[in-house]
């Protein structure tokens, strides 16, 4: 499997209802849609993206603000949390006081950039790069 041949430290599994390969041993990732089911894998995983975190073309939000806030209290959201769904510039500062360990941007930069029409991406990287700045 690609862990063994990339020598990559380990695997991320996005489906929650997929299960970890047998005699699986090494960093392990999932991604959940559902504050059930980051309460059960939190333990599971080194990380946990939770998905449909806020509102975007792409994502439909699963969660409301104060769904998230009280999420938050409850010590549910921590440092081995990732927001996914929804994230851009913009809504970063938010979810570091929500107390997410990190961010998963992917919707906000996929549509600054048309593979099959444009071939100048000069304003792309730029834009990752003040969206570094605003994450670190």
């Amino acid at each position: 499997y690609l862990k063994k041949e990339f020598n990559l430290a380990g695997i991320h599994i996005d489906c929650p209802e997929e299960t970890v390969p047998s005699g699986y041993k090494g960093k392990l990732g999932r991604t959940c849609s559902s504050l059930p089911q980051l309460r059960d894998m939190r333990h599971q995983a080194d990380y946990v993206f939770l998905d449909h975190v806020l509102k975007s073309r792409h994502c439909t939000p699963g969660y409301t603000l104060q769904q998230l806030h009280e999420a938050a209290d409850h010590n549910l959201i921590d440092r081995h949390v990732w927001a996914l769904g929804g994230v851009t510039m913009n809504n970063i500062p938010l979810l570091r006081e929500l107390g997410f360990g990190g961010v998963v941007v992917c919707s906000d930069i996929w549509d600054r950039f048309d593979i099959q029409s444009q071939n100048e991406y000069r304003s792309l990287i730029e834009y990752f790069v003040r969206l570094r700045k605003v994450v670190e």
